[in-house]
This record gives structure tokens, C-alpha cells and sequence, in this order.
């Protein structure tokens, strides 16, 4: 049986989506006897405001029901977060009645979150004896506000110099990252044009024209569903599009930047929708990356170390442990051997280094803070070699601060990394996730930037280039916790530069 119990090496998102503006039209018509309230429009004043901005939000509320409410009602204000539901932002009393016809104007001041597209609701509620809805949803309206990609700060990108690098270059089409996650939304405007497209195939013939042995695999394979799509068949998590975005999101005014947004991204999917991952099928997707022409592989994703050295019954009644995490320590060696750099998460637990960072043939991981710590969740250990941004806090304190007061986690929310985000409804979202996740996407569009410069550079050689020009954090040289130091892109570049043609 296929070994289910790896997870995606990420801390919660919180999601934010494009969706249509107004509640859906009435049912078959009933006969009113009480009022009927609904929020016919949402007014935000400035039209077009940035990340910090005061608003005012107008909502008007109509009674369209047959008699008048009289005794008040509630307005509630959220932002809607498809994955984890709405957080509450205001509840604004109405102490006086509403006649049958009658609108109310409600205003509130709010200040703008930085996210490249923000959902907000209002809904009109007031006591069930005095209303009869129309339908159970018609109480509620909703609006969106985009921002401009000019105005995400993404820190991220600032700390490991990635804008400076991009002076010299932002990547090179000729190189691939292959991302091996739970899939992505290839068709996701911010990673659209940068998805790799299999030369030696012919899309929708069903045949397997390069003879790779596998048939229509025009940007990889689904390892899960076993068909070359991952938008086709089971629903896609969210994680492999947010790494995929962090590696090569597209600079073009829209959204976020990846590090490298000009190269190209491989999609093989070996996650399920709950984001958990075979073996079987991450072995299956090394060999595909390294014998399809894949030049870095991201693995953001990964097995605890406290799991293998203990591991549940359960999870012994399914799988022959050990021989599974050989046999995939042999898929990465031979990626390795055929000249593929293993970009692995260290793991999230805040314990030692999980699998397969541990692994000699990736490159662990860890994560840092925006004040240049070690997140207090990341794994940590003698495999760590390289450093990157992960942001400040855990999947456990961002619940509770959303649960008890989201006004607390809004600054919270800027220590976050924004990523392209898979929606349901086809249109494009974006999220807020952290994590040796997102670290190693950083150091895999890093390495795919040297790449662009010096496509004969060899997994070793990478390796020392990343490591010599790391900014030292912690104690002087290699340690535990952040290896040889932060990811330096810009730094990396020039060094590259300097040491010329061979």
C-alpha cells in the first residue's frame, strides 16, 4: 500500500480570492409577512486605495420584505478566507427600525490589508421574528478590492536581494524547476506563461510521442489521479501553486514576483487534495524530473523525524517504513546523479531535520524571521545547509490569534509570504502561507537564477556558490540552525559573474 503520511511543509494560508460581487437572485417567490433584509451595495471610499490606507465603507442596507423591523438590527463586516471562513472585523448595531422599502446607510473606517486581492462581506441580520428571508444567503453581500502589484512589499524577495539580482537577470526560459507538490493551477494568471511545456509532445493525441512513458504529459504528471493533468480529476490543495509562485510567479504588475520569474515550472503532482503524499508517487516524480530535463527540484514537503524514530502503529500496519525511505533515498541519488539540485524543507515541528531534507542529496532548508531569527517552528540540525524566509509565526498561533481578534493579526499578517493561490471557481487568488515551505521555494528560485547565468553549474558547485556567499547568521560558520546562512541571491550572482567563463 502507498505510504500516506507525508505533508506539505507549510504553516496555515489565508486566502483571499476573486469572486463576483452581489448575493445570488431569490427562489421561487413566497409571500412576505415580515421584513426581509438585504445588503443591496457596498460603497468603498477611495475607489483604489493601497495596503495601510483608511477607507470608508458604506453599506446600504434595504427592508424589501412587507413590514417594517422594528426593533434594530446588526451589521456584521468580514474578510472571507475561503479555507478557514470569515474573520470578524466589526459588528455595527442599527438601533432603530426599518420600514418596509426603507434603506440605511452604515459606515465604517477600516484599514487595508496588504494582499494583492481582498474579499470583504457584509451581512444584515436582526431577530428571526421579525424577518422572513427570501433564501437563507440573501442577507449577505460581498466586494473585492485589488491591489496593485506595486504595493505588496513582499519582504521575502527584499531580504535575499532577489530585485538587485534581477539587474542582471530574472531567469532564463531554458531552465526548469520541477515542483513536486500537491499540483498546481497551471492556468493561474501570475504563473501561466512561465509552466513548462514538453517539447517532444503533442497535446491531446494520446500518445506518448517522446516515448517517456507517459502519455500527454504537456506539463508533467499527476501522480495521484495517474493523468497528466492536475486541474483534471481529483481537487488540487493550494500548496504546490503558492510554491510554484514563490519560485516563478511572473513580473508583470499583477499579483506577486517569484525569485526567478522568468523561468519555467514543471508540475508534478504526488500530494492528494488533503495534502498528503505517497512515496511511491515522489519516487516516481524524481525519476520523471531528472530523465524529462528538469534542472532544480523543490521539495516542499516531508516526513517528521520524530515520526520514523517512533512511528505510530498505524502507520507500521501500512508501510515497511524503512524500505520505503530507502527506496526514496535511491530516487534522489539518481535525480542527483543525473545532475538535478534537491531543494528540500527541514520540516516544521521545530525539532531535528525531517525526510527527505535529511537526506545527503538535498539541500535542507530551515526558515527565518523577518528579524533574521530562526522561525520558532523550524526544524533545525547539522543537515541544515542554507537559510531562507518563512515568516514569524506558527500554523497553531495564527488560529488562535484569527479565532480571538483578527485586529491582533493583522501586523501579524506582514510577516507572511503572499503566493498565488488555486481557486475553485477558476478565478485567481492569492494567500498568505509560511513555513520551510516557502524557505526552500526561495533558495530553488535561487539556485534556478544561477542556473540562468551558468546553465554547466553542477549540483556541488551550486552548492558552494550558495554557501559562500550566504550572509552568516548565528555562530560563525556552518551551524545547525541555519547552516551556512540566509540565502544571498544578489550576492550569489555577482560571485558567479566574477569567477568568469572556465
Amino acid at each position: 500500500m502507498i505510504f500516506k503520511s507525508l505533508k506539505c511543509r507549510a504553516v496555515l494560508p489565508i486566502l483571499a480570492a476573486l469572486i463576483l460581487c452581489g448575493a445570488s437572485i431569490a427562489t421561487s417567490p413566497q409571500v412576505q409577512r415580515a421584513g426581509d433584509l438585504i445588503v443591496e451595495e457596498i460603497i468603498i471610499e477611495p475607489e483604489s486605495p493601497k495596503p495601510g490606507d483608511v477607507v470608508t465603507i458604506t453599506a446600504v442596507i434595504l427592508n424589501q420584505g412587507k413590514k417594517e423591523i422594528k426593533q434594530g438590527f446588526n451589521v456584521r463586516f468580514d474578510v472571507v478566507f475561503p479555507v478557514v471562513g470569515r474573520a470578524k472585523v466589526a459588528v455595527l448595531k442599527v438601533s432603530r427600525g426599518l420600514k418596509a422599502g426603507e434603506r440605511k446607510e452604515v459606515r465604517l473606517q477600516w484599514e487595508v490589508l496588504e494582499l494583492p486581492i481582498i474579499r470583504l462581506r457584509f451581512t444584515a441580520d436582526a431577530p428571526f421574528d421579525q424577518v422572513q428571508e427570501t433564501r437563507e444567503d440573501n442577507n449577505w453581500l460581498e466586494k473585492v478590492i485589488q491591489i496593485p502589484e506595486e504595493y505588496i512589499e513582499q519582504w521575502g524577495l527584499d531580504r535575499i536581494r532577489a530585485r538587485e539580482a534581477w539587474k542582471v537577470t530574472q531567469g532564463s526560459p531554458e531552465v526548469v524547476v520541477a515542483v513536486i507538490d500537491t499540483g498546481l493551477d497551471y492556468a493561474h494568471p501570475d504563473l501561466d506563461a512561465n509552466i513548462w511545456v514538453n517539447p517532444g509532445e503533442i497535446p491531446g493525441n494520446h500518445i506518448d510521442d517522446d516515448g517517456n512513458g507517459y502519455i500527454d504529459d504537456i506539463h508533467g504528471w499527476d501522480f495521484v489521479d495517474d493523468d497528466p493533468d492536475s486541474l483534471s480529476g481529483s481537487k488540487i490543495h493550494w500548496h504546490g501553486t503558492a510554491m510554484a509562485g514563490v519560485i516563478a510567479a511572473e513580473d508583470d504588475g499583477f499579483g506577486v514576483t517569484g525569485v526567478a520569474p522568468r523561468v519555467k515550472i514543471m508540475d508534478l503532482r504526488v500530494c492528494d487534495e488533503e495534502g498528503a503524499c505517497g512515496f511511491e508517487e515522489i519516487n516516481a516524480a524524481l525519476k520523471y524530473a531528472a530523465d524529462n530535463g528538469a534542472d532544480v527540484v523543490n521539495m516542499s514537503l516531508g516526513l517528521p523525524f520524530d515520526i520514523v524514530e517512533n512511528p505510530p502503529p498505524a502507520l507500521m500496519m501500512f508501510a515497511n517504513l524503512e524500505a520505503a525511505l530507502k527506496a526514496q533515498e535511491e530516487a534522489l541519488n539518481y535525480a542527483a546523479s543525473k545532475g538535478v539540485i534537491i531543494v528540500a524543507s527541514a520540516g516544521n515541528e521545530a525539532t531535528a531535520v525531517g525526510y527527505p531534507a535529511r537526506f545527503t542529496a538535498a539541500v535542507a532548508v530551515s526558515a527565518t524571521n523577518t528579524a533574521d531569527e530562526l522561525a520558532p517552528y523550524s526544524n533545525f540540525g547539522p543537515e541544515v545547509e542554507l537559510a531562507a524566509p518563512g515568516g514569524d509565526i506558527s500554523e497553531e498561533e495564527l488560529y488562535a490569534k484569527l479565532a480571538e481578534d483578527f485586529a491582533d493579526l493583522v501586523p501579524v499578517l506582514k510577516t507572511l509570504i503572499i503566493a498565488p493561490f488555486p481557486t475553485a471557481d477558476g478565478r485567481p487568488g492569492y494567500a498568505w502561507s509560511a513555513g520551510t515551505s516557502p524557505a526552500a521555494a526561495f533558495v530553488s528560485g535561487v539556485a534556478a537564477l544561477l542556473l540562468s547565468i551558468k546553465p554547466d553549474l553542477t549540483p556541488d558547485e551550486l552548492k558552494e556558490i550558495l554557501a559562500r556567499t550566504a550572509d552568516d547568521l548565528g555562530a560563525p560558520g556552518r551551524d545547525g540552525r541555519f547552516g551556512y546562512g540566509l540565502v544571498n541571491v544578489a550576492r550569489a550572482v555577482n560571485y558567479l559573474l566574477e569567477l568568469g567563463p572556465e
